[in-house]
């Protein structure tokens, strides 16, 4: 035996074996840092690891059987001992030995002492960095996962998750990746990492929940993302009597355990929040309905509506239910699913409901946010502070904060809607309806490369959906492409997604370029989807009018207006019609409703440029009938919103055409002038409504002001012509509307 080792030791088997160990270990140290750069999965470490075991034995018997000698290799039986090289072989491998032995050393002292984060986990909030400078206090609640034999606990595996998102959120030195995001990842075996790269979290609360008979154990655990380490983990037994009492007991001691962990807070007490039903049925079906309302198309939303409504039936003290009631019926309305007259006042019923049986109820105050954004009346002003007051209550809803960063949009207030959607989006990144709100955002100020980012982004999360092709199109439009626009919506209208806000889009863009016969299909389209829809009447009389049916249009959008009194488009068309006729009292009660008159104590609130267009009329109108106080405060509230829209790039040419009529309403011709030449210079659009704008052909005789409206038009024609060009609207004649 002792010549077998003294053999082993003079063919260097114990240096290759020592040597080999060694760097072995170096490049598993290495791969495991630059594999998941690469995006490689968690096996590939492991397959290095299998392949340099695999090598061991193979080199070993390679050091046994050969020997490398000036000749080149040869068997060892073959080599006379007394020639051998060995031994100058040995102390070579000796000198490469020590000299990567001094590499792994290094290795392991800068790894100790400058890469290694020594800061115990306990030691305060903020202080752990991992990764990209991760606190491990950047937490992902993933949906747990239900371990039963009859997979009969999805609601309370759900709702736990839920309850551990909720009060993990309300935890100022937590970070936590949103709902929408966290259970994208549901009943997907996804590698950690990847994970935790997109959700921007270090680390991941996971778990499961296990029903046997009245017997339920749920187990829960912490785990670094980048390296799979568990921080903690704990299993619950609990009999099965009072579901929410287990539901509120385990998620309170579990986000206890997470705070003493990772902050070494001593003080481990904390509240649930309050429950908001113990009614196992209607907290079953309120969990489907925010489920099923995540994709809004119109077969969604009323399945959610119905699993609501049944929640507050049986139990009509449910607040938040109420509150889902409202938002469901309000998103119908949206969307032109159903008349806003018919559901609107369902939906304010509801959220009264809810506010009064929950007046801190944060889901409440947002969905009357997003119904006083969808309300008749340009009330979308009155929103922001009510969404507001929902934020300030629930800072981690990132839904709300979406719904408010739309509203600020609206209102022209682009930055403060960038920051806030933001905001959102550093906490539910992956939430689709966001991202194209991100989307619309930054085309609406021209920022080609956020709107490139965050394009790529959705359309990875969901590349077909009805809300990548409209936020895709919009952004085409905004940033002054119109034929990618039509383009775009026209694809999704081919392959059967759209809804009626994306065939009023392709209507009104139609019609901007002169193609009745297409406004005029989508126009039905939007009648099948919704019989009493004020776009479709809106489209189908401007088509009248153009054609010179003036009768007709007039009548129809009279006629809509007795089943629909209060709609602001119909309004605003019908004044539109009454000025053209000649109406001045006519036109101005229509034009008083649509803009929203004030009361005595309140000022204009001037919404959009929808009302922009129709805004200078009522100015020239109180300025024919001697209210030249009235006119006055209507032009300062519009001219606002005009400096509002030329923070727009697309909208820039519009605003200061719209500041121009303006100018011409309150009599000012040099500013006319001034804003005409400027929309002509910024034309991006090239749809201005100069054929029938008496505002502007008042002014016609002077001859500077004749050949901006001709330059204007001639840019439109260019426009349209490519547009026929390209195939997208047909070689037809066609004219504006006011």
């Amino acid at each position: 035996m002792s010549s077998f080792f003294s053999e082993l030791q003079r063919r260097n088997v114990f240096r290759v074996a020592a040597l080999y160990g060694i760097v072995a270990w170096v490049l598993i140290q290495i791969v495991d840092v630059v594999m998941p750069r690469l995006g490689i999965p968690e096996w590939g470490v492991t397959l290095v690891i299998v392949l340099l075991a695999i090598g061991l034995p193979i080199a070993l018997i390679f050091a046994w059987a050969f020997e490398l000698t000036p000749e080149g290799i040869k068997r060892t039986r073959e080599v006379d001992p007394e020639v051998s090289v060995t031994p100058d072989t040995g102390h070579k491998l000796n000198h490469l030995i020590i000299g990567v032995l001094g590499v792994a050393v290094a290795y392991l002292l800068v790894d100790k002492f400058f890469l290694e984060d020594t800061t115990d986990p306990g030691s305060g909030p903020g202080q752990v960095q991992i990764g990209e400078a991760l606190s491990l206090t950047s937490i992902a609640v993933l949906p747990f996962v239900d371990m039963s034999p009859d997979k009969d606990q999805e609601y309370f595996t759900d709702g736990i998750s839920e309850e551990l998102l909720n009060l993990l959120a309300k935890i100022q030195d937590f970070k936590v990746a949103g709902r929408t995001s966290s259970f994208a990842f549901k009943n997907k075996n996804e590698d950690l990492r990847v994970i935790g790269e997109k959700l921007g979290v270090a680390t991941i609360l996971e778990g499961s929940v296990r029903k046997q008979k009245d017997q339920i154990r749920v187990t829960a655990q912490l785990v670094k993302v980048d390296d799979g380490y568990h921080l903690w983990s704990d299993t619950y037994d609990r009999q099965l009597d009072d579901v929410f009492a287990i539901q509120d007991e385990i998620a309170t001691e579990v986000v206890s355990a997470l705070k003493h962990k990772l902050l070494g807070a001593e003080d481990k007490a904390v509240l649930a929040s309050a429950p908001r039903t113990r009614n196992t049925e209607a907290y079953t079906a309120y969990l489907r309905g925010k489920h099923v309302m995540r994709v809004r198309n119109e077969e969604n939303l009323y399945v959610a509506l119905r699993e609501f409504r049944h929640a507050t039936s049986v139990d009509p003290d449910f607040a938040p239910a109420w509150a889902s009631v409202a938002n469901a019926y309000t998103l119908l309305a949206n969307y032109e699913y159903r008349p806003a007259a018919e559901v609107l006042p369902l939906a304010r019923d509801a959220v009264d409901k809810a506010l009064l049986l929950d007046p801190q109820l944060s889901e409440a105050w947002a969905a009357k946010g997003l119904l006083l954004m969808q309300d008749d009346g340009n009330r979308g002003a009155e929103a922001i502070p009510v969404l507001e007051k929902a934020v300030a209550l629930n800072p981690s809803d990132a839904q709300t904060l979406m719904w408010l960063g739309t509203n600020l949009n609206s209102a022209g207030r682009y930055e403060e809607a960038k920051a806030t959607l933001a905001q959102a989006y550093e906490i539910d990144p992956l939430f689709p309806t966001l991202l194209a709100n991100l989307v619309i955002n930054h085309s609406a100020v021209g920022d080609r490369e956020g709107t490139s980012r965050y394009l790529r982004e959705l359309e990875s999360v969901a590349p077909t959906a009805l809300t990548t092709y409209r936020s895709r199109g919009l952004a085409y439009y905004n940033l002054g492409q119109a034929g990618e626009a039509f383009k775009t919506l026209r694809e999704g209208y081919a392959a059967g997604v759209f809804d009626s806000l994306t065939l009023g889009l392709l209507a009104d863009w139609s019609i901007d370029y002169g193609d009745h016969a297409q406004a005029t299909r989508h126009a039905v389209a939007m009648r099948q989807i919704n019989p009493r829809s004020p776009w479709a009447t809106a489209t189908d009389a401007a088509i009248l009018y153009l054609d010179g049916r003036e009768q007709e249009a007039t009548d129809l959008v009279d006629d809509a207006l007795l089943r629909q009194p209060e709609d602001p488009l119909l309004s605003l068309m019908a004044g539109i019609f009454a000025i053209l006729r000649n109406d001045p009292d006519a036109a101005r009660s229509h034009f008083e409703v649509g803009l929203g008159r004030p009361s005595d104590t309140d000022d204009w609130v001037v919404e959009n440029i929808d009302s922009l267009t129709s805004a200078g009329y009522l100015v020239q109108l109180y300025r024919e009938a001697g209210e030249e106080s009235s006119a006055r405060a209507l032009y300062a509230s519009a001219s606002r919103r005009a400096a509002l829209e030329s923070n727009g790039t697309f909208a820039t040419g519009w605003s200061n055409y719209l500041q121009a009529r303006l100018e011409a309403a309150i009599g000012d011709v040099e500013k006319m002038k001034h804003h005409l030449r400027l929309a002509v210079d910024q034309d991006g659009q090239s749809v201005f409504y100069t054929q029938w704008d008496t505002m502007l052909l008042r002014y016609s005789d002077d001859s500077e002001v004749a050949e901006l409206l001709r330059r204007l038009d001639a840019n439109r024609e260019a426009a349209r012509s490519t547009l026929v060009a390209e195939g997208l609207i047909a070689d037809a004649g066609g004219g504006e509307i006011p």
